[in-house]
């Protein structure tokens, strides 16, 4: 392999190959005219089992969103493991407030009914 320069090859560091007059390295004889006549699939396999692992994740999701609970990865939980708006001692409460929102006091928190506006204003 030849050294790199300015993106090319040495070897054709100079190639203007749109050029008529160009006299530079010749061209391969199976591209003079166009594409290789003597083409054939070569990754098959490799497209078959791409789509077969499409079609089971496919089938994957279908089965988990249908007979699973998928509201359940967005819920939003509180220290003491209740979903916050879905679960029954806490539908009307959908917001957790962070009683001490700082680095190892995050799971110190509590569904509430709204957001409070002032420090001290919170509906449990």
């Amino acid at each position: 392999m030849g050294a790199m320069c300015c993106g090319k090859s040495e070897k054709y560091a100079d190639a203007e190959y749109g050029d008529p007059s160009y006299t530079g390295p010749p061209m391969d004889d199976k591209l003079a005219k166009g594409p290789m006549e003597e083409r054939s699939c070569t990754d098959f396999i490799c497209c078959a089992v791409f789509i077969g692992w499409w079609v089971v994740m496919a089938y994957i999701g279908y089965i988990s969103m249908t007979t699973g609970e998928p509201e359940t990865y967005l819920a939003v939980w509180d220290g003491g493991g209740v979903k916050c708006g879905l679960d029954a001692n806490a539908k009307d409460h959908k917001y957790l407030y962070f009683w001490t929102p700082s680095s190892g006091y995050l799971n110190r928190t509590t569904c509430v009914k709204a957001c409070p506006t002032e420090t001290n204003d919170v509906d449990l």
